[in-house]
């Protein structure tokens, strides 16, 4: 998954000490030790994506933090996994043959910035193009402790369809009060949450420089009920101007030139959907009440993406960013204004 995409999408590969304490209370103290010694149980993060055809799988341990949280962060070495292990995909084929597709260390992917140790970041990789509607499990194999992870998924029943929004010559995006934006999706068999995030980009002028910036609009989250003949999901052209309004900061140095949308949806299986309603759930004790997996945790779903990119504004939706009382003080061009900005050049 890219960066923030599916940001609400959460997958807690490394657990909370918390699920493995003891309470230790004796009669001679009030003192209770949250934490205590224990087997470390693995984290396991597989999504697999019916368009791509090279599988990855991330495996770690859990950690536990004692003390302040926001400081005190976990060291590599409590988050790699120890010892030897056999991690592979296996797939029965609609004759009830299996197949086997063993992972290997991968280096392809980088890890970006963040809170966890790069070097604790143990991705592997397989070449397997997934077969739709098909039973996938994953085994990950430890010898000499003789201990086996596994889970298994249904793959999705065919391609991710949008209906909306796509690209159609001629056509541009209206959004401005009264008139809201719909993205559609056909329905796809075997999933069950979809995710849309859309970037409005524009340009800051200063001095003659054009400098391409973006402003990020993350919609509610969709779950499919299986009963929808369509997937929708609404920007709202009121709330647009006011989010635009709080997030831009005025600048009467710059003006601000409407360039378009990109817009990237994402729709996960029954397990990524059952794992981000756990995380919603705020009655819920832990975050680790759900596992994929067997003896182990994390999550082994389905997951795909579409990016449907640069779908140009209307004219209403320009002149509205640049005269509507929301936004008129942040130096958008109008409609007009464009247009004589770009025959001078």
């Amino acid at each position: 998954m890219s960066r923030g995409h599916l940001r609400r999408i959460k997958i807690f590969l490394l657990l909370s000490g918390l699920c493995m304490c003891n309470l230790i209370v004796t009669s001679c103290s009030e003192k209770i030790d949250l934490y205590s010694g224990g087997d470390k149980l693995t984290a396991v993060y597989c999504l697999l994506n019916n368009e791509d055809s090279i599988q990855y799988l991330r495996i770690a341990s859990q950690y536990t933090i004692i003390g302040d949280g926001t400081v005190i962060k976990p060291d590599s070495l409590d988050m790699t996994v120890k010892g030897d292990f056999i991690a592979y995909l296996s797939e029965t084929t609609s004759s009830g043959e299996q197949k086997s597709y063993h992972f290997t260390p991968s280096y392809a992917i980088k890890k970006d910035s963040g809170w966890f140790p790069a070097e604790a970041l143990q991705v592997y990789e397989t070449k397997c193009t997934i077969i739709p509607n098909t039973i996938y499990a994953l085994y990950v194999l430890f010898p000499k402790e003789k201990r086996m992870v596994f889970a298994k998924t249904l793959s999705f029943g065919g391609g991710f369809h949008v209906i909306d929004p796509i690209i159609v010559p001629g056509r541009k995006i209206n959004l401005f009060p009264g008139e809201d934006f719909y993205l559609r999706y056909e329905p796809l068999k075997n999933a069950a949450v979809y995710e849309a995030t859309a970037k409005f980009l524009y340009d800051d002028i200063r001095d003659g420089l054009a400098e391409r910036k973006e402003f990020i609009i993350a919609l509610p989250l969709k779950f499919n009920d299986q009963t929808d003949n369509i997937i929708s999901q609404r920007i709202a052209g009121d709330r647009f101007l006011r989010d635009i309004s709080r997030g831009l900061k005025k600048d009467s140095t710059i003006r601000r030139r409407p360039v378009g949308f990109n817009f990237h949806v994402s729709v996960g299986g029954q397990e990524l959907a059952m794992e981000i309603r756990n995380d919603l759930d705020a009655a819920s004790f832990s975050n680790s009440d759900y596992s994929s997996f067997e003896n182990a945790a994390g999550i082994f779903s389905t997951l795909s993406h579409k990016r449907i990119e640069t779908l140009p504004l209307s004219r209403f939706t320009i002149d509205s960013l640049a005269l509507s009382s929301l936004t008129r003080d942040l130096g958008f061009l109008t409609f007009d204004e464009i247009n004589k900005l770009d025959s001078i050049k």
